[in-house]
């Protein structure tokens, strides 16, 4: 049986998704079901947090951008957390390849999609 949502109750559930948590780390491959696997290591990389912004209503929530420091190779993922480290959720990301230790530029957003 389809299941069918209205934009304003995805929107609810993304806001409040998305209010749980806004400390991101960035992976290199898949991080896992818990969130600790390939986490960036280098470049001075750190944990960042993200300002999350409600709007249209679509079901869609999205954060801030933040900037990693990351050493060189390739990231795929990123991971939401609470402010505890607490593992939320991961979302895959088009693969970067970095060439040297530089910045990178990750824009999250958490959406709730249409059942079907």
């Amino acid at each position: 049986m389809p299941l069918t949502m209205s934009a304003a109750f995805r929107e609810d559930a993304a806001v409040a998704a998305a209010n749980l948590g806004a400390l991101m780390s960035l992976h290199t491959g898949d991080p896992g079901a818990n969130g600790t696997a390939n986490e960036a290591t280098g470049g001075g990389y750190s944990r960042l947090s993200t300002t999350w912004t409600g709007g249209t209503i679509d079901g869609s929530v999205p954060g801030t951008a933040v900037e990693f420091s990351a050493a060189a190779g390739t990231y795929s993922y990123y991971c939401v957390r609470k402010s505890d480290g607490t593992f939320l959720w991961s979302q895959s990301f088009s693969a970067i390849t970095l060439p040297q230790a530089m910045k990178l530029r990750v824009t999250p957003t958490f959406t709730v999609p249409q059942g079907t």
